[in-house]
């Protein structure tokens, strides 16, 4: 077996939205750790940011690293030489929450079967498929771990670098590709690319048990007796991609515990899920998933599950969340993502919409419906019981036009349980003003509003004013959770949740507010 970690550097300039990549963390520990324990061979690139040089890049590589392929042939040609036949793994990281493991070979899944990718060829044998991937499925599962096969990364564009190890480069002109292609031509290679999930790479209980699943399963000096091999590859009950057609979310505040959580469906089933809870000032935790469960639970995204029974909803998570001791580490994701620990989560709640002791109720516009929300949270060695008003969605969201854009809940308003989305919005001396739509329910009365509303964010804390009819609910902002993210040509998106109060709790709230900026251009060096 031979090892290669192509992006175990890291970035230290400035983020651009839309331009940088972020390097797979934790790469570069977890394959030197890998090839001690299996005493395989490894080539890691501990340094160098791939926003610089993509070292799984055909193109750059052919560029500016051609060195490379030679490597990768002496390499692989020594262990060819020992041992008559060599496997290298190409670990690179996947930014999901889930303890999933993606293998990249050219090939996809689709209901259980594998079959070639849009682009691109096999990068292992028949023999790998038949007897190595059911044993590495066979011995994943009880360790928790998931194994998918093409789901998110397929390995099979033209300008992977995976794709020079098949057969069809044994005629290239570069030498060093001609010997990688003259491997796979031999049936001497067979190359997996290893995308990890979070859970899998940072240290923790996850990532000792992926490395020993990968030691007892594809090194030649396993650590325990190999598992029964299977038939064929055990098909995957998780799938990924699809466009989003449903959603549905629960958003709550509980004393200082401010709790969003959604799960995104597609016309084939679950595609997207996340939980996002902040309990202090300065912190917050996370969980992301991309895999949905295509057999159990319609709005499954192990380990975030959404049941319904009628006008109650029971939400269930249990796995590992990311903390973070700051509320900004999604404007600049890697070195975010760096300052990130596993902790262990637990998350048990049921919503019921009011008014449901009647006949079903009736959601409210946009699909929102308010509700009584009870369980319980833990986070690490914290566990709070949950007992407060909640919003959940069910459906789209409220319609807006341009930007910026607002959405400002107060399940327990002064007024009642308010639900507002902005109509239009602009900047006007530094101030953000909208034109706002929604209702509010109050006494088992809903009744549709209209008004307008005025925000002041800066760095860390904020105002609103929200004037409705003659009322006037004003508030502060605070607790700001800021995300960047690509927006259109020349542009970010900036998007910020906020916690509100209005008075002293139990008055509070949130709001969500999305502008859009230039990229700042950098001057050029003198």
């Amino acid at each position: 077996m031979v090892l290669f970690a192509p992006h175990g550097g890291r970035r230290f300039v400035e983020r651009q939205p839309g331009e940088h990549k972020v390097n797979d963390l934790h790469t570069a520990d977890l394959t030197d750790i890998l090839a001690v324990r299996s005493g395989a061979t490894a080539i890691i690139n501990r340094t160098r940011d791939r926003n610089e040089l993509d070292l799984n890049r055909v193109k750059q590589v052919r560029e500016h690293a051609s060195w490379l392929p030679a490597l990768l042939a002496d390499t692989l040609e020594q262990e060819v030489a020992r041992a008559g036949h060599v496997t290298l793994l190409v670990i690179h990281g996947w930014n999901i929450g889930q303890p999933a493991c993606d293998i990249g070979i050219g090939l996809v899944e689709r209901a259980g079967e594998l079959e070639g990718a849009r682009t691109g060829a096999p990068t292992v044998s028949p023999r790998f498929l038949e007897e190595v991937l059911p044993g590495l499925r066979a011995a994943a599962a009880p360790a928790g771990i998931a194994v998918t096969i093409g789901a998110r990364y397929p390995a099979a564009h033209p300008n992977n670098l995976m794709q020079l190890f098949t057969a069809g480069y044994a005629q290239d002109a570069d030498p060093g590709i001609r010997r990688l292609g003259a491997l796979a031509a031999a049936g001497t290679l067979d190359a997996a690319q290893l995308e990890l999930g979070i859970p899998l790479r940072w240290p923790g209980a996850m990532r000792e048990r992926v490395i020993d699943l990968l030691v007892n399963t594809l090194s030649d000096t396993p650590q325990t007796e190999p598992p029964a091999r299977a038939s064929r590859p055990l098909p995957s009950r998780l799938a990924c991609r699809g466009r989003v057609t449903e959603r549905r979310a629960l958003q709550f505040v509980h004393e200082d515990l401010f709790g969003l959580t959604a799960v995104e469906m597609s016309e084939a089933g679950s595609v997207g899920g996340r939980l996002l809870l902040s309990t202090e000032a300065g912190s917050v935790t996370l969980f992301t998933g991309e895999l949905g469960d295509r057999t159990g639970p319609r709005w499954h995204v192990p380990p975030l599950r959404y049941d319904d029974d009628g006008d109650r909803w029971h939400l269930r998570y249990e796995g590992d969340v990311l903390s973070f001791g700051s509320l900004e580490p999604f404007l600049d994701l890697e070195n975010g993502l760096a300052d990130g620990r596993l902790m262990a989560a637990t998350v048990a709640l049921e919503f019921c919409a009011r008014g449901s002791s009647e006949p079903r109720a009736e959601p409210g516009p946009h699909g929102l419906t308010f509700g009584d929300l009870t369980g319980t949270v833990r986070l690490g060695d914290r566990t709070m019981a949950i007992r407060t008003v909640a919003l959940r969605t069910d459906g789209g969201g409220a319609a807006t036009r341009g930007l910026p854009t607002l959405r400002l809940v107060a399940p327990q308003s002064p007024f009642g349980a308010l639900a507002l989305a902005s109509l239009s919005g602009v900047v006007h001396a530094g101030e953000l003003q909208f034109e706002l739509a929604g209702h509010v329910e109050h006494g088992g009365e809903r009744e549709e509003l209209t008004g307008t509303a005025a925000v002041r964010v800066g760095d860390d804390s904020g105002t609103l004013a929200v004037q409705v009819g003659t009322r006037e609910l004003v508030g502060r902002v605070e607790r700001l959770i800021p995300i960047r993210r690509p927006g259109g040509p020349g542009k970010i998106l900036h998007t910020t949740y906020g916690l509100c109060y209005f008075g002293s709790p139990p008055n509070t709230g949130w709001i969500e507010l999305v502008t859009e900026h230039a990229i700042p251009v950098s001057a050029p060096e003198p």
